[in-house]
């Protein structure tokens, strides 16, 4: 499993400059108008954070050996920062997954009913709803942050104080709560959620399609216009392929997930600990390619997407073969 790291370190690096890209563009257009462009910019935020914290975690573990062990109880150390980065990589998880959840319902209310859901997500309601959302899983998660803390303490047999990992009381207790409610309620909602929103979408666009092709007076009604219309397929066709990425990539969580809860022996310690450890790194691994690919999406399906970024792009050229003419 080594190469699993250098690995996890190329993903990571190209996510953080694909996600920037995202942002940089969706930062460019009408997100302060457009809900869809708008839940988009958020989801590149939380992927970009989930990918820089997964970059983070595997520089660490490799330059590990440079941190000084005299005065520093170096295994406790890497145990903390092992404990809020990975964390932090899964709290970012969640409002990702959670985003996810909202922008495939808003395209799955587009075709169940495409007349109301312009009035049930506005742009003032969406904007309202995603802070609601990264305060959710910020609080939820700022409990089992608070357990776990660095603090000097004497050590005898160094002659010295050093740098150790204290636990509160509460810790497992904390644990054991956040365990069932996060990892195992909500991952199984983000799968199920994502799951149905994606059938609709499939379903919705078969149906359009069919249309298109059978009907001879496309104008005839405005429902007919909005399921027809080339944008609208392209939009919910993007929608579709980051709802699809991101249940193919977190299935294998889900199951991982149940097997660490319901199948004795599936831990660190435990018998099937090859297991385990070879199915977190591939979850590590997921986590970066989720949060990676979903730029190709846009920049394959999305024309608005992709003549904004070449804008973006040829502005920096064109400012700098003007400068070497001069």
């Amino acid at each position: 499993m080594e190469f699993i790291t250098p690995l996890n370190v190329l993903l990571s690096t190209a996510g953080v400059v694909l996600n920037l890209a995202n942002i940089t563009v969706f930062l460019r257009q009408d997100w302060r108008t457009n809900n869809v462009t708008l839940t988009l910019l958020s989801l590149s935020i939380t992927d970009f954070l989930i990918v820089l914290t997964c970059l983070i975690f595997d520089l660490l573990s490799i330059f590990q050996t440079a941190l000084p062990t005299s005065t520093v109880d170096f295994a406790a150390v890497q145990y903390y920062i092992y404990y809020i980065v990975v964390w932090s990589i899964a709290m970012f998880s969640d409002i990702s997954s959670l985003t996810t959840v909202l922008v495939s319902l808003e395209r799955c209310l587009c075709i169940i009913m495409p007349l109301h859901v312009q009035s049930l997500f506005s742009v003032k309601r969406t904007l309202t709803v995603l802070p609601c959302l990264w305060m959710f899983i910020l609080f939820t998660y700022s409990v089992p942050f608070s357990t776990v803390a660095l603090n000097w303490t004497y050590n005898p047999s160094f002659n010295n104080s050093r740098l150790t990992v204290s636990l509160s009381k509460e810790r497992m207790t904390v644990e054991t709560i956040h365990n069932i409610s996060n990892t195992i309620l909500l991952q199984t909602f983000y799968e199920m959620a994502v799951a149905i929103n994606t059938v609709v979408m499939v379903i919705g666009l078969k149906r359009s399609s069919n249309f298109q092709r059978k009907s001879t007076n496309i104008s005839s009604g405005h429902h007919s216009n909005l399921a027809s219309s080339p944008k609208y397929k392209r939009l919910v066709t993007v929608v579709c392929c980051i709802s699809s990425i991101f249940i193919a990539c977190n299935t294998p969580t889900v199951v991982f997930i149940y097997c660490k809860h319901f199948v004795p022996g599936f831990s660190y310690a435990g018998d099937y600990k090859v297991y385990y450890v070879a199915g977190m790194y591939v979850i590590f691994l997921l986590y970066s390619v989720n949060a990676s690919v979903n730029f190709f999406v846009y920049f394959s399906l999305n024309r608005r997407f992709r003549d904004t970024l070449v804008e973006i792009v040829r502005g920096p050229v064109c400012r700098l073969g003007s400068t070497k003419e001069g």
